[in-house]
């Protein structure tokens, strides 16, 4: 396969994460950024990994997994649940906000209309 990993929005996530980390360790949070930057890019990257593999695994030699949408928005809901629901009751360090709910349908939104069409049009696979 010869589409790279590290596309441009897998450096996004990824720098994203870096970058508000790197802040909330300086003790210099970013508004915005630090509620809610990670809650949108952890999705769209968890999708692209798992993308990026089983392409790699089962469609290498002809073929192209793109995801559906009720499939997308399902793991959305899924991860909702767990993350503003479950993981608040076991644990004071996960709050519930619905603003994260918002932020992890919307990650989703985005990587179905623009990365994964942008990712999948560029998938050249070998013969």
């Amino acid at each position: 396969m010869k589409s790279p990993f590290w596309d441009v929005y897998c450096v996004f996530y990824v720098g994203s994460w870096a970058i508000v980390h790197l802040f909330r360790w300086l003790h210099m949070p970013l508004p915005f950024l630090n509620e809610w930057l990670t809650d949108f890019a952890f999705l769209p990257l968890t999708f692209h990994i798992g993308h990026w593999i089983t392409q790699y695994l089962f469609f290498r030699r002809g073929g192209q997994l793109i995801y559906r949408l009720p499939i997308l928005l399902l793991l959305a809901a899924y991860v909702s649940v767990i993350m503003e629901y479950v993981a608040p009751l076991y644990s004071i360090r996960f709050t519930s906000d619905i603003v994260d709910v918002l932020m992890y349908f919307l990650g989703t939104l985005f990587y179905y209309f623009f990365h994964q069409k942008s990712y999948t049009s560029k998938i050249s696979v070998e013969e």
